[in-house]
């Protein structure tokens, strides 16, 4: 009971960002669409996932709230706002666009505060790097070595080929048991990754 938001995937309106964790790893996808002042939703694990199978090869999820219950649509990537994230005051004539439809209720559940967690590693992280004096003004890694599961690793790959992005940002922390930051951008979208590392 006091886990559940390891079952649920927080979709931050006001700030454009679909949020998810499992206890060893936090990722964020960002949207360009974001609606000031709105509420942020909790939608259950599964009924993300049963869209997104459903979602077209480059479609996209629009996701509506009313109240305690939220409606999740995969959408055809003909439809002009494929990226944003709707409210109650988004479009309505949704039919002939939407491949799926899931209705779910909103779990009341306590997400970790995120929108502090990564900025505060991101000034963290900031200052990993230091400079090589080899005339070619090249950094590197104050970590000499740090341990991550590889199938996170390899999770990190599959977000990187669906952003279209050709590879990803890797920024450790200042020691070997600091959390690894990711971050991915491309054409089809961008991610902020965290992953907790292992004792090696």
């Amino acid at each position: 009971q006091t886990r559940q938001h390891l079952n649920c995937v927080l979709v931050d309106f006001a700030r454009g960002a679909a949020i998810t964790t499992d206890g060893h790893r936090l990722a964020k996808a960002n949207s360009a669409a974001c609606f000031d002042g709105a509420e942020p939703c909790w939608v259950p694990l599964d009924a993300w996932v049963q869209t997104t199978k459903a979602c077209p090869k480059k479609g996209g999820i629009l996701v509506t709230r009313s109240g305690s219950s939220v409606t999740l649509r995969a959408i055809d990537p003909g439809y002009v706002i494929l990226d944003a994230f709707g409210t109650d005051d988004g479009p309505t004539e949704l039919d002939g666009w939407t491949k799926a439809r899931v209705d779910a209720r909103c779990p009341d559940v306590q997400f970790p505060s995120y929108d502090q967690i990564i900025p505060k590693l991101e000034a963290q992280h900031a200052d990993t790097y230091e400079h090589r004096e080899n005339g070619k003004g090249e950094t590197r890694p104050r970590t000499k070595e740090a341990g991550f599961n590889a199938r996170y690793l390899g999770d990190i790959a599959l977000v990187s080929d669906a952003a279209g992005a050709k590879g990803a940002a890797f920024h450790p922390g200042p020691g070997p048991l600091d959390p690894l930051l990711v971050v991915v951008s491309g054409p089809k979208g961008s991610w902020t990754v965290v992953v907790m590392p292992m004792r090696i």
